[in-house]
Order: structure tokens, then sequence, then C-alpha cells
């Protein structure tokens, strides 16, 4: 009696709101808290308890949720829909396949990175060397590489292009000039006697010192655009090695591209995709989505689930952590880590006496990522289930408390602990607000800009976006006004609405109560 009791009590448990939904049993409400606990005293509920009192409970946790969320929660699991004990709450049969079509086309139509793009970002990179080496302010042999979104297989046609100095390891810089930045102030100053355009040298006292300027471009379409945005900055063998890792990342798995091109679209538009206002960047929505992808696997029933040791493989294998002979291995080989990391150093660029293990898991050329390509073709699902999966995972399933998001989790040692990251690198402990650790500088913690208001606010979007899915999969449009859609695109466009306005001091604050208003505009 008393289980039942509190199983009734949980029921009016919000966890986007962090507080129960008011009692419908006690006739003389409760004043509003911030205490967690008991909503009401327990022997005031009713007895026996049956279905309708469920249904009550029901109500009331969803009033509280619109009136503070915007927008009534659907927690279901993907079993849920996959399964569905009446047709009201079962998935209809295309909805997904509609789903990923519709997503696919538009990663080919907007974000797809046409080979002619790719000849010019090189023909840029060629271009900026070779002034590097006209303007003799740095040693023969200096080369210029690009890294980041143009280069990492997680970019659009857009994207600008970041590129580093890389200094032959025979010379140095000067010892009055520790960080580059006199050297790279003269090659500015270089640069705006040549065709560059738009020197700017404010970034020059930066921790890596930055020249961005705006190149010629070889081909002008728009003659509104003549010039492609560039950054330089001086060497970043890290930047080189993150944007690596992630182009072997999206090598082997076009659905992880395809997924973070519309992920990388949300967060824009819902605007939790701004450091400067404590939400993260997209390198670290890129994590989250690599975390989520190497944590989990398709089961048995077709819907997709956390991945057990010993049973099938991941959807995508950790790349620091991969065993080469898995790797090698034909499809349908039980997935296999190494016991250990190989102990490599690589001295970190900017931090004194530290170092970073740059291994990983290299895909050499086009046959080796074919092949990987090929075996891990039958362990994902469709690139429409799989959004839905993310979506939920970080709004209901991520242990915020006690995880960090991680690409270093293995299998064998489970999730990265909160405690670990406190111990080892002094991370906040007594925290539910979310982090993520860099794959290879450990000790920084990507979302270390997000704080309490604006977590919640992600958790809130990651929580919509879910619902928004789960409610269009099963035809349950009523919250929605019984929106109707002509096509995929325009569906895409519903989950990506732009915020009509963004939420204020939210730096400290809890639970988030804004409107959920959006404007009707498609999202650029």
């Amino acid at each position: 009696e008393l289980l039942t009791k509190m199983k009734l009590e949980y029921s009016m448990w919000c966890c986007l709101c962090e507080s129960f939904a008011p009692s419908p049993f006690q006739q003389q409400q409760q004043q509003q808290n911030d205490n967690v606990g008991l909503c009401v005293d327990p022997s005031s509920f009713p007895f026996p308890i049956t279905a309708e009192h469920f249904r009550k409970c029901q109500e009331s946790k969803r009033s509280m949720q619109t009136e503070n969320l915007g927008f009534i929660v659907n927690d279901c699991t993907l079993q849920d829909l996959m399964r569905g004990d009446t047709e009201q709450t079962k998935a209809t049969p295309t909805f997904f396949a509609d789903f990923s079509l519709a997503v696919r086309q538009l990663y080919q139509e907007k974000y797809a990175v046409s080979e002619a793009i790719q000849q010019e970002r090189e023909y840029v990179r060629a271009g900026v060397e070779a002034l590097v080496a006209q303007s003799g302010v740095f040693p023969p042999g200096t080369r210029v590489s690009i890294f980041g979104s143009s280069a990492n297989g997680f970019g659009s046609p857009s994207s600008d292009i970041d590129m580093c100095l890389q200094i032959p390891p025979a010379h140095k810089l000067d010892e009055d000039d520790a960080t580059g930045s006199q050297a790279m102030e003269k090659l500015a100053t270089f640069f705006e006697s040549a065709e560059v355009k738009n020197v700017d040298v404010s970034r020059l006292s930066a921790r890596i010192p930055i020249v961005k300027f705006n190149f010629p471009r070889t081909k002008i379409d728009d003659p509104d655009k003549t010039h492609i945005e560039c950054d330089l900055c001086m060497q970043n063998p890290l930047a080189l090695l993150n944007t690596t890792l992630l182009r072997s990342y999206a090598d082997i798995s076009p659905a992880a591209r395809i997924m973070a091109s519309i992920v990388k679209r949300w967060a824009v538009s819902r605007d939790i995709n701004n450091p400067a206002k404590h939400s993260l960047s997209s390198y670290g929505y890129i994590i989250m989505l690599l975390h989520f992808l190497t944590s989990h696997c398709v089961t048995k029933e077709g819907t997709i689930g956390p991945y057990l040791q010993n049973v099938g493989a991941p959807m995508v294998p950790s790349l620091q952590w991969m065993d080469l002979e898995w790797a090698r291995s034909p499809p349908g080989i039980p997935y296999m880590e190494l016991p250990q990391k190989p102990n490599k150093k690589m001295p970190h660029p900017t931090e004194a006496n530290y170092f970073v293990n740059p291994y990983f898991c290299h895909i050499p050329n086009r046959e080796s990522v074919a092949h990987m390509q090929n075996k891990l073709a039958d362990l994902q699902s469709s690139v429409g289930l799989l959004l839905l999966a993310f979506f939920r995972f970080y709004a209901f399933e991520f242990d915020y408390k006690s995880h960090v998001v991680s690409l270093n989790a293995t299998l064998r040692r489970g999730p990265m602990s909160r405690e670990v990251k406190a111990e080892h690198d002094a991370w906040r402990l007594y925290s539910s607000i979310l982090s993520v650790e860099d794959p290879f500088e450990t000790f920084y913690d990507v979302a270390h800009v997000v704080k309490a208001g604006s977590h919640h606010r992600i958790r809130k979007e990651f929580a919509l976006a879910f619902t928004k899915l789960a409610d269009a999969s099963t035809n349950n449009m009523g919250q929605w006004d019984n929106k109707k859609f002509t096509s995929g695109q325009e569906f895409i466009d519903w989950i990506c609405e732009p915020l009509l306005q963004s939420t204020n001091n939210e730096e400290d604050s809890g639970p988030t109560t804004t409107n959920t208003t959006t404007t009707t505009t498609t999202s650029t």
C-alpha cells in the first residue's frame, strides 16, 4: 500500500521542472518552495488507489509542465513507440523512414561539401601558404594546414576556413616572442599589402595568436561574396589532432555527419549554440553526438539502447580504444577494445610540463574507410530513429550528476565518472550541470561556460525536440493545434523552429519558465 502511494506521488515528479506537481487530493495546496521532498503527506492520498487517481496525477503534472515549460513533456520510451499498446501510442509504420529520407535530402542539398568547395579551400590554403613564404617572417618550409569544421567532416559549404602555421621542428620562435604574436603582427602587415582584405589583428593577444582576414575566391557566383572569411593562428597541433580524429569518425560513419548537420541547425535555431551566452559550442554538440553513438547499439527489438559488453558492437566504435584487430576483421566479429591505451606523449603547446596522449586508430586510406563502413552498416539504425534516441538520451537518460560526456569512456570501465574528473582534474563535483571532456586535453571541460540556467534550457530543448518527434510519430498533435506537414522539409523546420526571443538572466537560475512560442520562419 505504501509503495503504491509512493508510485502515485512519483508520477507527479517532473525532472525538467525539478519539482512535484500539486497534489489533486489535497484541498489546500502547499506553498511552493525550493526544497525537493514529499509534495504532500502520503496519508492524504486516497485508498484504495485506482487508475483514475493516476490519471488525475498525470493531469496535474501536465498542467504544471504547460505552465512552467510551455509544452506537455512526452517521455515515452522508444520501445513504447515501436511496440505501442494501442494505435494512439504506436508510431506510424512509415514515419521514421520518411523522416530519415527528408533528413538525408536536406543534408545533400544544404550541408554536403562538394568536390569543388574542397578544391577551393585547398586553393585558399595554398595561396595563404605562398604568402607566408613570400613574407619572410617565418622559416623556410613553414606549412599552412586547415583545421576545424572546414576539414573535420562535420562542417558545411558555408564554413569559414580555420588554418594554422606549422613551423619546421628544427626552427623555434625568438625567445622574446614565445607566443609568436609579434611575428603574426608582421605577417598581418604583409597581408595588407597583398590581395587580402579586412585584416584583423584584435586577437593577437589570445593564448594562441590569431589573424583574421578575407581571401579572394577562385570562382565568384555572387558579386557580394568575392572573398572567404579565414582565420590563421600560430602552431596548434592539438587542433589538427582533434580535426583528424573527428574526420575519422565522419569518414567511417556517414550517419554521424548527417545527424551532426541537423543537431547544429537545431542548436543554432533554438539559441543554445553560443558560448558567449553560456551555452555550448558546435564542437561540444559533436562530442555529445559521438558519445551517444559510441555508447549505444541497435537492440534485438530494432530500437536503440546502451551497448552491453560482448553483445554485438556499438553503432560507432571508440577510435581511441578500438582494437586494431577488430578493425581489420570481417563483419560479425564481436567488438574488441584495447585493455590499455598505448602510452604516447605529446607536449602541450601552451601548458608547461603537461603532456597529452595523441593515440587513436587512424583510418589510413579509402579501402580502410570502405571496410569500416561495411562493418558498421548493420550496426546502425535509420537516421530518423537515431535522432529521436539522441534527443531522448540527453533529455531523460544521461546522468548529469554522476557522469560526464567523454569519448574516453570504455565499455570495461563504464561511463566517465564525475568523481574521477573531480579528483584528477579538479572539476566541479557536487553539480548536475553538463560537463564535456575534450578527447585529448582531458583536463579541459568543453562545457565549462555552461551555467545552471543555460544547462536547464539546453536539457529542456532536448526534451522539446524529442516530444515533437514522438508526438508527430504517433499523430498525437493535440498540443500543437493538430499541425499538418506537407513535406519532410517543413517538418524539420518545425523541429528547428527559431526562438522568438532568448532567455534573459539565466546564468544562475534554476529550471527556466520561458515561453516556448516560436516564429514560423525557416531557419537559416
